[in-house]
């Protein structure tokens, strides 16, 4: 009875094991797969002409947004302390262990053009944290503002249809990032 027993439990063990070595090159063949369809579609869609000619519009854009609609007022700059110290901070609380201490703070490191993008796109935004990539139109004049409109539609459509957690459009030359779909605090801040 006990052979028996043992070469039962050596069989089940065996079969266990062999099965999981099968689901172990299953996943990771998924997994392989995966990463090469990302890597495809992020090289297929680099070189689509409408993602070119929106990066060579955004960074120049970008980088004249402040002279375009002028500096955020005082008011402004609160309501962006604010949002960073209240709304940002309370949602990072609610899911991380370890509380954020002075979340504002970043905002003396920032550019005039990244603080007037960031309480444009964000702070001043009525869309609510986690949505702010609804607000395609800025309403302003700058040419940031009609590029947006232009372009932000088409990138959030791809973002949604395969589950990107963001996009980004970063300036080589100084790591700005000058577009992103959801306007996250990384948006108009330097890689």
């Amino acid at each position: 009875v006990n052979v028996a027993v043992n070469e039962s439990n050596n069989a089940l063990t065996k079969a266990v094991k062999e099965r999981l070595t099968s689901q172990n090159v299953q996943t990771g063949q998924a997994i392989n797969e995966y990463f090469n369809f990302i890597t495809s579609q992020i090289r297929t869609k680099s070189f689509n002409v409408s993602l070119v000619n929106a990066t060579e519009g955004f960074i120049p854009a970008f980088n004249q947004y402040g002279s375009q609609r002028g500096n955020i007022n005082t008011s402004h700059k609160m309501q962006l302390e604010r949002y960073y110290s209240s709304d940002f901070t309370q949602q990072y609380d609610a899911n991380n262990s370890v509380p954020l201490a002075d979340a504002a703070s970043v905002l003396d490191d920032l550019s005039q053009n990244a603080l007037s993008l960031q309480y444009d796109f964000i702070a001043g935004s009525s869309f609510a944290l986690g949505a702010k990539d609804l607000l395609s139109d800025l309403d302003n004049n700058s040419t940031y503002a009609q590029l947006h409109k232009k372009y932000h539609p088409e990138m959030r459509r791809f973002l949604n249809e395969f589950g990107y957690y963001d996009i980004f459009i970063a300036d080589v030359n100084n790591g700005n990032i000058v577009y992103s779909v959801f306007k996250e605090l990384d948006y108009a801040t330097s890689i």
